[in-house]
């Protein structure tokens, strides 16, 4: 018994010095980083290698060897995959674009099951101005289903898909992190079933479009292929807090800025390059949750450039006098719902119309 007291105390005291070494040890490697890192390379190295040491010395095999989840990371689950995008439509408008006339463009809106009252403001504003200044447009909500199976909820969605016949979805979780696959479902839908569209539009439930105007631009545009039209981001900064929203460990990506992509909450790209970005999101996994990151990376693939649709917009109608309470910095998408209420926003377009279009 004494014996085993013995072997149970020695066991105990050398994985205590184990702890030890292995910590001191770590605190040796990080003054060696510093040291061997010079005066020339930037503050982003000098994390960059301090994370990587930390990640890879582990303190001892008394501890899991499994990394702990940080940020986002700890509620949700997410891996970088290949997405061949085979998910079953459970709702699908596929008469919604009349294969007998061409149509200028498709607008994709990114929803939730749950965002009822946010696509009723989209039909009641510019899903509206559709019909009523005969623009030559359709409108498509795009959704998952939510991650509890919710019977009602369902049941109300294809009760409205029913009666407004703009209701897409498929049937895989409804998450911010999966952004990417709505990303896919979009380009992979305005291939299949809206392939008589000149362009395609992937746009957020909580804006709104100058429907009128973009449509207009858009027919009096020459480019109709190898043709995006997006607000750049250009050269934005990776998030390393782990705590953040958009926190991005550098196993996932180990650059410190993203490569230039569309802000995501609206782009415009033409029939070819939706087509071609769903070809190429089968070969290329989406390293990052970030939709709109990801098609940057794409378009990079692609070798299709950007046109920043603020100067494009500003060349056609700068020289107008902005309504109240819209401002000459805005162009054809209008969001902050906060400051700028949707159904304001809407009613300050169609007064831009009676001034300058006598509409």
């Amino acid at each position: 018994m004494a014996s085993i007291k013995k072997i149970l105390k020695l066991k105990i005291f050398l994985c205590l010095l184990l702890v030890y070494s292995a910590s001191s040890f770590l605190i040796y490697l990080r003054k060696s980083v510093f040291q061997k890192i010079t005066l020339t390379e930037t503050h982003s190295e000098v994390r960059k290698a301090l994370h990587e040491v930390e990640n890879e010395t582990r303190l001892s095999n008394c501890f899991s060897d499994e990394e702990k989840l940080l940020g986002w990371r700890q509620t949700v689950h997410w891996e970088s995959k290949l997405d061949q995008h085979e998910y079953r439509y459970l709702i699908n408008p596929e008469n919604g674009c009349k294969k007998s006339e061409n149509l200028t463009l498709v607008i994709l809106v990114k929803t939730t099951v749950g965002s009822v009252k946010r696509r009723t403001i989209i039909r009641e504003t510019y899903g509206k101005g559709v019909v009523k200044y005969n623009v030559s447009a359709k409108i498509v909500f795009l959704t998952g289903f939510s991650g509890e199976y919710n019977s009602t909820l369902q049941a109300q969605l294809q009760s409205e898909a029913d009666i407004h016949g703009d209701i897409l979805q498929e049937d895989f979780i409804d998450s911010y992190y999966n952004l990417t696959i709505k990303l896919i479902m979009a380009a992979k839908w305005a291939s299949t079933f809206c392939n008589n569209s000149y362009y395609v539009m992937s746009i957020d439930d909580d804006v709104i479009v100058d429907i009128v105007n973009l449509v207009n631009d858009l027919e009096a545009n020459t480019f109709r292929s190898k043709f995006v039209l997006a607000e750049p981001a250009i050269d934005w900064e990776v998030h390393r807090d782990p705590g953040d929203k958009w926190y991005t460990p550098y196993q996932f990506y180990p650059e410190e800025s993203w490569p230039p992509f569309p802000r995501g909450y609206a782009y415009i790209v033409s029939r070819d390059v939706a087509h071609d970005l769903y070809r190429a999101s089968q070969k290329m996994a989406a390293p990052i949750p970030w939709d709109d990151v990801y098609c940057g990376m794409l378009l990079q693939t692609l070798g299709v450039e950007m046109r920043n649709i603020i100067p494009w917009f500003q060349t056609r109608h700068g020289h107008e006098k902005p309504i109240a309470p819209l401002k000459t910095q805005h162009h054809y998408v209008i969001w902050d719902s906060v400051q700028k209420p949707p159904r304001n926003t809407w009613r300050a377009i169609e007064h831009r119309y009676k001034n300058i279009h006598n509409l």
